[in-house]
Formats: C-alpha cells, sequence, structure tokens
C-alpha cells in the first residue's frame, strides 16, 4: 500500500482546496475535521518542515507526497505502480524541473532557479529515508541559512538520494521549455503559485 500524503500550514491554502486533494493523511499544525492529521514540526522554516515525513518513527511504509498547488490529470495509481516498480531503496522518487531551460538555468546561482529538482510531487519509503531527516535534525540551525529550501539542498548536496519520475508525468501547467504534451501530464504542477486550483 501506498499512502498519499500533503503538509498544511499557515493561511496561503484554504481547507476547502486542502480536501480536494485524495489524501491518507495530512502533516499540519492543526487538527482539520475529517482529515487525518499527523503533527508537523512548526520549528522549521518553510519547506524544511516538510522534512518531518521522513522520521522513520511514524512508521508510514511507502508514500506519495503531493503539494496542494498541484492540478490533478489522471490517475495517480500510474504514479503509484511507477514508484512501486522502479523504487530504489533510501531514495525519494522527485520531479526533473524539465520545464525550464536547464543549462541556463543551473547557471543562475543566485536564484531558486539554480536546481533542477521539484519536491511539489515525490515518493518515498518513511521507513527507509530516515537519513534525510537525521540529516536535518543534525544541521537544523544552519540548512535553512545555507539554501533557499529543501529542493536546493537536496541537488547540490545529496544527488545521490532521489532519483525522477518520467518527464511527462509531472509538468507544470504553464512552462513546457522540453515541448512536451501535457495531455499525457498526470499532475501539472504550480509551483507555488496560489492561484494554483486541484481538480479532479
Amino acid at each position: 500500500m501506498v499512502s498519499i500524503v500533503t503538509a498544511f500550514w499557515g493561511d496561503k491554502y484554504s481547507v476547502d482546496e486542502l480536501r480536494k486533494l485524495p489524501i491518507d493523511y495530512c502533516f499540519s499544525d492543526r487538527e482539520i475535521p475529517g482529515i487525518k492529521t499527523l503533527p508537523i514540526d512548526m520549528s522549521y522554516n518553510h519547506t524544511w518542515k516538510k522534512m518531518t515525513l521522513f522520521d522513520k518513527r511514524l512508521n508510514l511504509g511507502d508514500c506519495l507526497f503531493l503539494d496542494i498547488d498541484i492540478i490533478i490529470q489522471k490517475d495517480l495509481n500510474i504514479l503509484v505502480d511507477y514508484y512501486k516498480k522502479y523504487k530504489v531503496n533510501g531514495k525519494v522518487m522527485l520531479s526533473h524541473v524539465h520545464w525550464f531551460d536547464n543549462e541556463k538555468m543551473l547557471k543562475n546561482k543566485s536564484t531558486y532557479l539554480s536546481c533542477n529538482v521539484n519536491s511539489g510531487v515525490y515518493a518515498f519509503n518513511n521507513n527507509e529515508c530516515d537519513h534525510i531527516y537525521q540529516e536535518v535534525v543534525k544541521h537544523k540551525n544552519k540548512l535553512s541559512l545555507l539554501f533557499e529550501g529543501t529542493d536546493k539542498w537536496m541537488y547540490h548536496k545529496h544527488k545521490n538520494w532521489y532519483t525522477f519520475w518520467p518527464d511527462e508525468y509531472v509538468q507544470h501547467y504553464k512552462f513546457n521549455y522540453g515541448n512536451l504534451d501535457k495531455s499525457k501530464a498526470i499532475i501539472l504542477s504550480k509551483n507555488g503559485n496560489a492561484s494554483g486550483r486541484n481538480k479532479i
């Protein structure tokens, strides 16, 4: 079984938007009626809060994480089946940011675009990825100062900790540098754009 999980805190998104995701668990700073919630560590900055999910003490097994700002176009079982077939123990399956010019992007060291990893949709085994959680706990006070977010940290420091979905599976709702067929996308990413709305 693969549990579908998300994270929800603050007021950027509404509970109504959250409810549109077909989730099994939500990591949150509050109890949400009708949704199974697990505590998220609010002492971390921004996306570093999501590192709570890798704590093996939760004993969740295989998980598919979905950001709230996505558009679901096709059956999520396609992602689940791909992950189960190609997963690598101890690694996270992330999205490759193919929707921008990678060569130009990776030269731009001053912005978030200086990595080609996106964690808006990722799969992992909670019991096998505790090393990620432990690394964050160990360096908690400095990681958020050195890196704008977890994606940059993973890309620049831990390339051996992740693999990628096929490019056509997760695409950007607007940008399409690779000229992929968006009709084949299972999920369209909004990359933090609050105007994104889930469609199921």
